[in-house]
């Protein structure tokens, strides 16, 4: 099993975990540098609640 986004808490597992801000960070440092002058970043809001799965809930 392989986590994404977060490590788990309580057992040791993979993760691939991400740097959005660091991505970010580089992309806007990057356009300006290769001459690009017009261009716009859209974005979503970050969601902050958090949703559980029954792990004895077999979808019946």
């Amino acid at each position: 099993m392989v986590f994404a986004s977060r490590p788990p808490s309580g057992i040791e597992a993979d993760t691939v975990l991400v740097d959005g801000f660091g991505g970010a960070r580089a992309a806007t440092a990057r356009l300006p540098a290769e001459g690009h002058i017009g261009w716009a970043w859209f974005d979503v809001p970050v969601r902050t609640d958090v949703c559980s799965i029954d792990p004895g809930d077999h979808g019946s």
